[in-house]
């Protein structure tokens, strides 16, 4: 069997290291094979800082590109729904100040 070459491309930048292990979680669940890169200076500035502020690239092969890219834009979704969800009225019951 010979070596095929993939192509590969750039899915989402992850900029904390919670959207990393989130990114990383959905894709292993829905066997979407990827790469991922710490951009310039990331480990360095993580060991002092804590954090990167230059993120971490997610590539995936181009033929699983459009799912994964669907995939995680249901995550953004679901998540902005819950916060605006938890940001309705609704939840609050008004007091009197006395």
């Amino acid at each position: 069997m010979a070596d095929e070459k993939k192509d590969i491309v750039l899915l989402v930048t992850a900029l904390s290291d919670t959207e990393e292990m989130i990114f990383e979680g959905i894709l292993i669940q829905n066997n979407i094979a990827y790469l991922k890169k710490k951009k310039e200076s990331g480990e360095v500035t993580g060991i002092i800082m804590g954090f990167s502020i230059f993120g971490t690239n997610f590539y995936v092969e181009k033929e699983r590109y459009e799912e994964a890219a669907e995939l995680l834009e249901a995550y953004a979704q679901a998540v902005e729904d819950d916060f605006n969800a938890d940001d309705s009225d609704e939840d609050f019951e008004e007091t009197e100040d006395s």
